[in-house]
């Protein structure tokens, strides 16, 4: 199941048999999940800002969040 997930992401199915890296690969897709929906968050928040600077550093924050995301992405 999460090797169908990974490849919803990652494009490229592969299998893992190692305990390790099975865990490994769920802990990134719980990461990835996470990511994920606290970028749409932050950018649904940045889009409501009405104050310049507020919103420069809620973009900065989601630069942040997808430099994570990618880490993660990696992972599966």
């Amino acid at each position: 199941m999460h090797a169908y997930k990974a490849a919803n992401i990652t494009g490229r199915f592969t299998r893992v048999d190692d305990g390790d890296e099975a865990t490994i690969r769920q802990e990134a897709l719980v990461e990835y999940d996470r990511l994920t929906s606290r970028i749409a968050a932050t950018r649904s928040q940045a889009e409501r800002e009405s104050q310049i600077n507020r919103r420069v550093e809620l973009n900065l924050e989601i630069r942040g969040l997808e430099a994570q995301l990618a880490e993660a992405k990696a992972k599966l």
